[in-house]
């Protein structure tokens, strides 16, 4: 059902006094040392919290304190709670109209993130407590939310001690300003999650700090002098001496001595690496539900994406207790402050399956049925007013600033373009379909990349022209092709190994990326202008580079990574084949039904690594994943093949003639190994008007 939206209606409650309470102003600030924190220090504070009678808990909130600094518990718990704090509420009435005026009040008041953050920080502690303090006159009334030190609040028993280490307390519950102005949250027997983290973190710190010594011991050996140890002077002479040589330890024996050195131990501090990463994925469990931000050696997509969904679950329920407490609590304490009228109820929009929901409605358009013109354009972000009308002869007209020979591009130019990228893109390839998992998240990257490319086309409405220079001189533009560059350089760097290879085939991804952005930059050009020849509105033009948006970073991004990843992985291949004539390279193929005719007829031709067959025909020969792959034998197990007759076949493997009479596979005729190249040089947007200028800007 459709959100209905109404205007605000005036609040007609009472407010409510400004709170003399002022528990914040009551706390006797102390100074907390900061001495080395053991299990014992865990466990003292522990039974404190416990206590039968008169429990506190401002050790063990010290304790969390002191481990929050721990660098991966920090970003762990930031990277769950920023999720839910970045998210937009809507205030509504009990009838689910939204009342814009209170939500769009709220959603600019600091006192809200406060809140949201002493609700979320429950999860972690267990429990919080915040005071509100007017900040204006009634007639104008805005709030200051603090959080009261957890170390003065005993939950349990409802206390407040102005000083934790004695025994005056006040009893906050019974106080008049309670539920309005004093609000708590959490659950007084809960100690937060960060409880179960404290031993994980100590233990870290032990064997960081044993890791150190070991470095210390290993890698400095001690120093050793000897001299008549009975003559003081040189004594003396010798003491000053170690001293000043450096930092490493050291001692001084008599003549007379002999010093024999202890074989040396083997442990390189394997034991407390394997120490360090066990806690760390205990923490990133504890948090986040998974183990965030595997390396690429233990990681993969298909992982990596199970534990974003894991985390978005968890940020849902933060989400959900976020709308408990504001629905039981602060709602009614803001109304009767004076800040909100009644009978409102915060909620957070449910996260709809856009993607699900557009496949959807185009199966219904096309079976026949209408779609609602409102709905549509509240739910996919739509401007559609209706059917446009068709012009016979659309005015043709150039907007003072413009080069006219950049806009004497018919439609039919950028049509072509499409068309042949679908065509490479989609080329019936033997790609896998069990082997989808190799294309990366279409979440976080695509979601990231979608919204720069908006960000250049916002700038390039307010530059009203565009031309290749602008791509050295536009951070909007310079931050789409890094943005499209970090997405191919993983393809590259998780398949290829240090060296002069990898340094080529990142700057051909480098260039391939300015490519890119320079064709869909320039085809969202031509969309600047309407029909009398005037630039369209941004609201008008953003809708209509939209689509171009999707096809250049969603459908065309996904075939050109993962053409990336075989096109780097073969590349590498290459690199490390002999060219030693004792061996020959074999075509292989995956040998099963998926396997195109005209790639099976590759399978086992067997040539030298300089054959000319190579470099035409060298694998991937298709877009997607092609499972071709070539290996290296002993030239005396096989037989050489006839290399005509090899080149032959590898012509009709990469030939389909289209309607203009071209070639549409003769795009794969590269070797990205000999040429170091991951994408075809041949690529359609290499051919794009500019390019060669692009190319020439880019290598300055």
């Amino acid at each position: 059902m459709a959100i209905k939206r109404k205007a605000n209606n005036t609040p007609n409650n009472t407010p409510s006094e400004p709170t003399k309470a002022k528990l914040v102003n009551q706390i006797v600030e102390k100074s907390i040392s900061r001495v080395r924190q053991d299990v014992a220090s865990w466990n003292m504070a522990l039974t404190m919290a416990k206590k039968a009678e008169k429990p506190k808990r401002h050790l063990l909130y010290n304790l969390y304190n002191e481990i929050s600094i721990d660098g991966l518990l920090q970003s762990q718990i930031n990277n769950r709670f920023l999720k839910s704090l970045a998210s937009n509420f809507i205030i509504s009435d009990k009838n689910g109209i939204v009342n814009d005026e209170v939500t769009t009040m709220l959603q600019d008041k600091i006192f809200v993130n406060e809140i949201n953050k002493a609700i979320l920080e429950t999860i972690t502690h267990g429990h919080s407590v915040v005071e509100f303090d007017t900040t204006l006159e009634p007639e104008n009334r805005d709030l200051k939310c603090t959080l009261i030190k957890r170390q003065n609040i005993e939950p349990k028993e409802g206390l407040f001690y102005p000083d934790h280490t004695e025994d005056k307390f006040v009893k906050y519950r019974e106080m008049k300003e309670y539920g309005t102005f004093i609000l708590e949250f959490g659950n007084f027997e809960d100690l937060g999650l960060l409880n179960s983290a404290v031993p994980h973190v100590l233990f870290k710190r032990f064997a960081q700090s044993c890791w150190s010594e070991l470095c210390e011991i290993a890698g400095i050996p001690p120093r050793v002098m000897k001299t008549d140890t009975q003559n003081m002077a040189m004594l003396r002479r010798a003491e000053r001496m170690m001293k000043e040589m450096g930092a490493a330890a050291w001692f001084i024996i008599d003549e007379s001595e002999k010093f024999e050195w202890a074989q040396s131990s083997n442990a390189t501090g394997e034991v407390y690496e394997n120490l360090l990463i066990f806690c760390n994925n205990e923490i990133s469990m504890l948090v986040s539900g998974a183990v965030m931000g595997q390396d690429t050696a233990n990681g993969s997509n298909s992982k990596e994406t199970a534990m974003q969904e894991t985390l978005q679950t968890l940020v849902d329920s933060d989400l959900s207790l976020l709308e408990q407490y504001w629905n039981n609590n602060v709602m009614k304490a803001l109304v009767n402050i004076g800040i909100i009228p009644s009978d409102l109820v915060f909620s957070y929009p449910k996260t709809k399956n856009i993607k699900q929901l557009w496949q959807m409605t185009n199966e219904a358009i096309g079976k026949g049925y209408n779609m609602d013109l409102d709905w549509a354009n509240k739910t996919f972000g739509f401007k559609l007013t209706g059917l446009r009308q068709q012009q016979d002869k659309p005015v043709q007209s150039v907007q003072q600033n413009f080069d006219a020979d950049f806009y004497s591009l018919n439609a039919e130019y950028f049509g072509a373009l499409h068309n042949r990228l679908n065509f490479i893109y989609d080329c019936g390839c033997d790609s896998n379909s069990e082997n989808e998992i190799v294309t990366f998240s279409i979440g976080a990257s695509i979601k990231s990349l979608i919204e720069t490319a908006e960000k250049a086309f916002k700038k390039l409405h307010q530059k009203k022209a565009y031309k290749p220079s602008d791509l050295k001189t536009t951070i909007e533009y310079q931050n789409l092709i890094f943005e499209l560059n970090t997405v191919f350089e993983k393809g590259v760097t998780d398949n290829v190994v240090e060296g002069k290879l990898l340094e080529n085939l990142r700057n051909d991804v480098f260039y391939f990326s300015a490519l890119k952005t320079h064709a869909q930059l320039f085809e969202a050009s031509r969309l600047l202008l309407n029909s009398e020849g005037k630039i369209k509105p941004f609201a008008e033009f953003f809708q209509d580079v939209k689509k171009i948006n999707l096809a250049y970073n969603r459908q065309y991004l996904e075939a050109e990574y993962k053409f990336a990843v075989g096109s780097a992985q073969m590349a590498d291949k290459w690199s490390n084949f002999s060219d030693s004539e004792d061996y020959y390279l074999q075509y292989r193929t995956a040998g099963d039904e998926k396997v195109r005719p005209t790639h099976r007829a590759l399978r086992d031709i067997t040539l030298p690594k300089n054959d000319t067959f190579w470099d035409s025909y060298y694998p991937p020969n298709g877009w997607g994943i092609c499972r071709c792959t070539v290996v290296q034998v002993l030239a005396d197990d096989y037989k050489k093949s006839n290399s005509k007759e090899a080149i032959k076949l590898g012509e009709v493997a990469t030939t389909q003639i289209g309607k203009d009479g071209k070639n549409r596979l003769e795009i794969f005729r590269f070797n990205p190994g000999k040429q170091k190249v991951i994408f075809p040089p041949s690529h359609p947007y290499s051919k794009v008007e500019g390019a060669k200028e692009v190319i020439t800007q880019i290598k300055k």
